[in-house]
């Protein structure tokens, strides 16, 4: 039984299981490009909390360097022309679309962060969450 739900990116080059030296069923992991938080991701975590309230006590976004949702996004936020080559994918230009989200929000003159050192943290929100005990 899961003692973990991570949402992890589905490019990161490492298996989650490896990086908590755990095995198969031990950790809930759901994985989509740019940790972006969509409606089955959330769902697929809400399933976790519901279905295994005894054993899971920690949600965790696992985000890693280099990211290519990212990087995409960015260079999409730097260079607005490159949106017409993701403008008929739907799919990608959604994941796009929720990470651009962010983009704005790192390069506003309010924000002391750069786009180019934007952080995936500012991307899929806090890195964890604890669940309540019982």
């Amino acid at each position: 039984m899961p003692f973990a739900a991570i949402l992890g990116c589905a490019d990161a080059r490492v298996p989650t299981e490896m990086i908590f030296a755990k095995g198969c069923n031990e950790l809930f992991v759901v994985r989509v490009a740019g940790n972006v938080l969509g409606r089955e991701c959330l769902g697929s975590l809400r399933y976790a909390v519901a279905h295994f309230p005894k054993t899971l006590k920690l949600l965790v976004v696992l985000a890693h360097a280099k990211c290519g949702a990212v990087t995409e996004a960015v260079d999409v936020y730097l260079q607005p022309g490159r949106y017409l080559e993701i403008a008929t994918d739907h799919s990608i230009r959604s994941i796009a679309d929720q990470i651009l989200v962010a983009v704005r929000v790192a390069a506003s003159p309010s924000n002391s962060s750069t786009v180019t050192r934007l952080s995936l943290s500012q991307t899929a929100g806090p890195p964890f969450w604890r669940l309540p005990s019982s």
